[in-house]
């Protein structure tokens, strides 16, 4: 069972746990992050370098053949990925928070 939002291109007849009854979904993911003031011109020709990266045919037939997916440039701007981030860190940080006093780790 997969726990992404969709079957996997490079397992085809693998059902996602939404498909095997599971409201569990949970994917792996990276970024590119800067320190909070570094100037537009920096992050616009990080984000340059990092389109042509992940727009580049030997990069993306590798990150498929791992199983993985590049998101649309579209999705790719530093405004969506913020969003995207406040997003995840809103959404696991109750879960790790009671994992945490669970465990009495900190």
């Amino acid at each position: 069972m997969s726990t992404a939002r969709a079957r996997l291109p490079t397992l085809p007849d693998v059902p996602t746990a939404k498909e095997a009854g599971l409201d569990n979904e949970m994917s792996i993911w990276a970024g590119i992050f800067a320190p909070k003031d570094t100037p537009k011109p920096i992050v616009d020709k990080l984000t340059a370098a990092l389109d042509k990266s992940l727009d580049d045919p030997g990069v993306r037939a590798k990150v498929a053949e791992l199983g993985g997916s590049i998101p649309p440039k579209s999705e790719r701007t530093p405004a969506k990925f913020s969003r995207f981030v406040n997003a995840e860190i809103a959404r696991w940080s109750p879960i790790l928070n009671a994992a945490s006093a669970e465990t009495g780790t900190h």
